[in-house]
């Protein structure tokens, strides 16, 4: 088989594991060579069909970093439990995000919105916090809070608001 049938071949597979949600650069290349790792390829000749096929996905629009960033952080802050914007950069940093990336969209100008996302896990912990003494109702939902990556200026607007 050559390798412009494996690599159209790659890319139907690639397609697939694509259709379930949108990847990081870094997912599709580990896919990629996990897949021609099963072939007799030489290193040049998986290179060359890695390229051809990461520069069609992004030609189609269907791998872009910052489009998968931005869609990341808007689920994971309406989602029912929020992630602070601490375990949002480690998470995408996993994922393969560039740094750049990450401090244009998780920098300092976003605290407002990880106030209310605070608020939001405040809301659901005071529930099961509601028969405890104030100052240790304060205490726990201080620790679980800070235990999520809520900056403290996050925390202290939350327990103000909640406790």
């Amino acid at each position: 088989m050559s390798p412009e049938d494996i690599s159209e071949r790659l890319f139907a597979k690639i397609a697939n594991f694509l259709s379930y949600r949108a990847r990081t650069k870094k997912e599709v290349l580990g896919r990629l060579a996990r897949y021609l790792a099963k072939t007799k390829y030489s290193p040049e000749e998986k290179e060359e069909v890695i390229a051809s096929i990461v520069l069609r996905l992004e030609e189609m629009d269907l791998l872009n970093d910052e489009a998968f960033v931005q869609t990341y952080i808007r689920q994971k802050s309406e989602s029912k439990t929020p992630l602070s914007n601490k375990a949002m950069h480690w998470k995408l940093a996993g994922l393969g995000i560039s740094s750049d990336l990450l401090a244009k969209y998780l920098s300092d100008k976003s605290g407002g919105d990880e106030v209310v996302r605070a608020l939001k896990m405040a809301d659901k912990k005071m529930k099961s916090l509601a028969s405890l003494p104030l100052k240790e109702r304060k205490a726990k939902l201080y620790r679980f809070l800070a235990g999520k990556g809520f900056s403290s200026e996050a925390i202290k607007a939350g327990l103000t608001r909640q406790v």
